[in-house]
């Protein structure tokens, strides 16, 4: 099976991000995957590579993210500031000026390490619930 063929059956059977339902903030209020909203991330992983340093990979949850946005941690109340932004090819980076809702790109050098940080836009004041991941169902030894 190639991967032309594994990719189009992707295609087929998962919804887009659009199509998933809207994420609930702590105070009730529902944040959809809409271009036109404010700007939230998700960073999903952080690796560190020599000569470069820290790369965190993201997900863009709403909104628009460009190029030297800052952003808020909604956990910390830290800022960040997203200086550049990639499409990751491999161990290509591609440089982009921006991302919209529900693209995944990658960045250079934010304080944070630890991975599952949540980012909204610099002066919005929502927080996201923290994310919860399925239990195991089994081990391989």
């Amino acid at each position: 099976m190639g991967s032309g063929r594994l990719m189009g059956f992707i295609d087929n059977v998962s919804p887009s991000a659009i199509e998933m339902p809207p994420e609930i903030t702590n105070d009730g209020q529902t944040v959809a995957c809409d271009p036109s909203k404010p700007a939230s991330v998700f960073v999903f992983k952080t690796l560190i590579e020599p000569h470069l340093g820290r790369l965190s990979f993201f997900k863009v949850t709403s909104g628009e993210v460009k190029a030297g946005m800052d952003f808020t941690n909604s956990t910390t109340d830290s800022v960040e500031k997203f200086t550049q932004l990639f499409i990751m090819d491999g161990k290509n980076r591609n440089p982009i000026d921006k991302l919209s809702a529900g693209d995944i790109g990658a960045t250079l050098k934010l304080k944070t390490l630890q991975p599952t940080i949540r980012f909204v836009q610099k002066g919005l004041r929502f927080q996201l619930h923290p994310s919860s991941f399925l239990n195991r169902v089994c081990v391989l030894l």
